[in-house]
Parts: C-alpha cells; structure tokens; sequence
C-alpha cells in the first residue's frame, strides 16, 4: 500500500515537532517504523491491536468511513498519548493529522475534522507532501 502524508499530517507534524512533544529518537525508532507499517495494511499484527489501531468514531460512536487512528501511549518527555488519524481509500493510505489527545472534548474536535478531511481526500482535494511504497 501506498502512504501518502497530507498537507494536513505535514503541518501537524512539524508543529508537534516544533513543540518537542517527541524526541527525535522517538519518532526515528518508534513513530516513523510505525507509521511505515501502512505498507503492509492489513497484514502486519499490529493492526489488529486495539491501543495500537483502531477504528475512528465520531461524537455519536458511529464510525467514521475508511478512518482509523493510530495510537502511542507514553511518547516523549511529558509522558502523551499521541494519535495519527488515517483514511484508507483503496490501495492508498492518507496521514491526515497528528495530535496529542488531551482529553475527550479534544478527541472529538480531532475526529470531527478527520470527517471534513476524508470527504476531502474523496473529491481529490488534498495537496501531497511525501510518498512511501508503491501502489499494488
């Protein structure tokens, strides 16, 4: 599968980045191996656990199309829970957007904006910021 990072997850990135709500081991040993496992989806055993994987849901618990979220737990020096939101649309994977999940009010405004970005990503309206692996 192919990985694409978004505009959106770029910018999110960078500003986790700037904040250093990661260290730079973190992200090279931990973060950036994770997020490369996308190219294996579904395949590799990660993703069939839950603190690791699991489906998005909006603020009513009904699920979100195509959306899932990646977890860390324990990441960086305050000790976060870190998630990066993810659409799978055919053979293509889109990063959408990092954040630190800092309560529940929080989650729900993330996964609201992940509904507006995957009907972006369906109208081909997204901008491309980097590419990993190949299309099947």
């Amino acid at each position: 599968m192919e990985i694409i990072n978004t505009e959106w997850g770029l910018n999110s990135y960078l500003e986790l980045k700037s904040k250093r709500v990661f260290t730079d081991s973190e992200y090279r040993e931990v973060l950036k191996p994770d997020v490369m496992l996308l190219q294996d989806f579904p395949n590799n055993e990660k993703f069939n656990q839950n603190k690791f994987w699991s489906p998005a849901e909006d603020h009513s618990g009904k699920i979100i199309t195509d959306c899932y979220k990646m977890k860390w737990h324990q990441i960086g020096n305050g000790r976060i829970q870190l998630r990066l939101t993810v659409m799978i649309r055919g053979n293509q994977s889109f990063l959408c957007e990092a954040y630190v999940k800092e309560n529940e009010k929080t989650e729900k405004r993330k996964l609201a904006l992940l509904k507006t970005y995957a009907e972006l990503i369906r109208r081909g309206q997204y901008t491309v910021c980097g590419r990993w692996g190949k299309p099947t």
